[in-house]
């Protein structure tokens, strides 16, 4: 099934448990400058998944075309998911797919959480020359052995980001801030889950912000673009780091003890504070 929003489209969720744009295995939707707005718990802004529908006689599993699943377009895209536990765009399994248009897409306003899961693939592009904004974190999680799950969000212009980037069992998030961006958060790709002794006494263990266990490391990779700040609130981990007279600042625990930033790779001039 593929549905086409031409024009602007608004949806309000006034329920628990909503969903605002949902593609599952064999659909496909294309959106133009979108709102969502939920204020009530367990929501779904954008979603692309495994799951169909069945309504009586028609089963949507069956003879019909596999999913492309969404593209977002349009100048300007906004998801406001205000309660709890709630997520802004998720997609998980190899027919999860959220993605910008060709073009790109237009700048953001989102708060909840970005997520791909168990195979799941987010791509977004943000192309125009205005500020954006992401209050939430952003999580790729492998949920099985065999699956990896990945985000990767470019920015043309600044972001105003305040959020985690997370990374386990194979997932991928790949950041590309526009310049003079600005992030507070904390950044963990898990390598430590790589060290066997390490899994044995902390995998069952672990709070984390992950759906499941983590069982293997994943990768977190972040372009700061130039002059951005990182204001960083956690101990953080990350795979790659970019950066061109960017600023990085170690914030404090509430007992006053600094966090640590480790490193695997650092291309670029970054000051530290």
């Amino acid at each position: 099934a593929i549905i086409n929003l031409y024009g602007s489209t608004e949806i309000i969720l006034n329920g628990s448990g909503n969903y605002g744009i949902w593609a599952g295995k064999n659909g496909s939707i294309t959106a133009n400058d979108l709102k969502i707005i939920s204020n009530k718990d367990d929501s779904y802004g954008v979603v692309s998944n495994n799951n169909n529908i069945i309504y009586g006689l028609l089963d949507t599993n069956k003879n019909l075309q596999e999913s492309n699943g969404i593209i977002l377009n349009g100048n300007y895209n906004e998801i406001i998911m205000n309660g709890e536990n709630s997520k802004a765009i998720y997609a998980d399994s190899q027919y999860g797919v959220v993605k910008s248009g060709e073009g790109g897409m237009g700048y953001i306003d989102i708060i909840g959480d970005i997520v791909a899961e168990d195979g799941g693939t987010i791509n977004l592009d943000i192309t125009r020359s205005k500020q954006n904004w992401l209050q939430g974190d952003i999580i790729a999680f492998g949920t099985q052995s065999s699956k990896n799950a990945s985000v990767n969000l470019t920015t043309n212009a600044a972001l105003a980001y305040q959020g985690d980037a997370l990374a386990a069992n194979g997932g991928v998030v790949d950041v590309k801030l526009g310049n003079r961006s600005s992030w507070a958060g904390r950044a963990d790709d898990y390598q430590d889950a790589t060290n066997s002794e390490w899994l044995k006494n902390h995998t069952d263990n672990l709070d984390t912000k992950f759906s499941g266990r983590v069982t293997g490391n994943g990768t977190v990779k972040i372009d700061m673009g130039t002059e951005s700040t990182w204001n960083v609130t956690g101990q953080s981990w990350v795979t790659g780091l970019k950066g061109n007279n960017s600023y990085i600042i170690l914030d404090n625990d509430e007992n006053g003890n600094g966090y640590a930033l480790h490193l695997e790779k650092l291309p670029g001039l970054i000051l530290l504070q």
